[in-house]
């Protein structure tokens, strides 16, 4: 319990102390010269993403994006899909959600610990590597594809929001990107 407390306590005070020169780009692995809620809280918005994907939460995922967030698709052998602002976003994965279930697949996502390439006081840019495994019609789970997430998160009134994501996948996807990307559109 004694290890607990000091372990808090620990956490509390690096939250707390002031923000370092450091701070203002990118850090040595290991520097401890971030700050600690910013970091979590950016943490916990990359979790609460995944959980929303994953169990189909619409609202979940969208409540981690900013209004003008854009995402940009890159799969081999395709043109890079686009979808630009929120609220296409929103109908992009409702549509998916939708084929989803109607063919029966169900998805999860497995994430690594964000890596911080540049944080600021308001701004961040951080990496994920993903591995998506699915499911169809309650057979086994495997692994399909895996990718490395890009993202851009900004901080607005105390709160933290993805702004941009670029996710590029390793291989082909095991659907037609209509129906995993519907109402996306190549860019230009």
């Amino acid at each position: 319990m004694k290890s607990i407390l000091h372990f808090v306590s620990a956490i509390f005070l690096l939250a707390i102390l002031p923000v370092s020169a450091a701070e203002t780009g990118s850090s040595a692995s290991g520097n401890t010269s971030f700050n600690v809620a910013d970091r979590l809280a950016i943490t916990n918005l990359f979790g609460a993403m995944i959980y929303g994907l994953d169990e189909k939460l619409l609202d979940q995922i969208i409540g981690t994006l900013a209004p003008e967030f854009e995402a940009e698709y890159r799969i081999p052998g395709e043109p890079i899909q686009k979808v630009s602002g929120r609220g296409e976003f929103e109908k992009m994965m409702a549509r998916r959600f939708e084929n989803f279930k109607a063919d029966g697949i169900q998805r999860r996502h497995i994430i690594t610990a964000p890596y911080f390439l540049e944080q600021t006081a308001d701004s961040a840019h951080v990496v994920i590597h993903i591995l998506n495994c699915t499911m169809k019609k309650h057979e086994n789970w495997h692994p399909f594809v895996s990718a490395i997430g890009e993202f851009r998160a900004i901080k607005r009134d105390g709160v933290w929001a993805f702004i941009h994501q670029i996710e590029t996948v390793d291989t082909r996807m095991d659907m037609p990107l209509s129906k995993v990307l519907p109402m996306s559109s190549p860019q230009k």
